[in-house]
């Protein structure tokens, strides 16, 4: 009887002694900041989504869900759930909000670069050049 009490003791000790801590919501944020463009080739579109890890104490990621976006969840799963973070004491399970704003794509003929503009600007330098060099501005009929 007195063994049963002991080993009943024991059992309660166990289970009300708290978790081996994991990393705090800070190191994951800031880890997951860090690799966030590894992120942004799965995204297309502006979206908000939350990102659910489970990371083991040697920082290896065992579970990665993405909510709230369907068809960028396998995208995103894939490549958080290759990533590592520092080890911890304890496993760590984290949630993490993500936005990703991509802006719309400029009309055709306005993106910088294009080479209507770039003559644009080099007809100018060439005319402040000519000016610069002595040459009297053509007069307006």
């Amino acid at each position: 009887m007195r063994s049963l009490a002991l080993c009943t003791a024991l059992l309660a000790a166990a289970c009300s002694a708290p978790p081996a801590p994991g990393l705090s919501a800070e190191a994951v944020r800031r880890e997951v900041e860090e690799r966030r463009s590894e992120l942004e080739g799965c995204v297309e579109e502006s979206t908000e989504l939350e990102l659910r890890l489970r990371i083991a104490p040697s920082g290896e990621v065992e579970d990665a869900r993405a909510r709230g976006a369907a068809a960028l969840g396998p995208c995103i799963e894939r490549v958080a759930g290759a990533w590592r973070f520092p080890e911890a004491e304890g496993a760590t399970v984290a949630e993490v909000p993500l936005v990703f704003e991509v802006a719309p794509a400029a009309p055709e003929g306005e993106r910088a670069g294009e080479e209507g503009e770039a003559t644009i600007e080099e007809n100018a330098e060439d005319e402040d050049a000519a000016g610069a060099e002595g040459e009297a501005p053509e007069s307006a009929p």
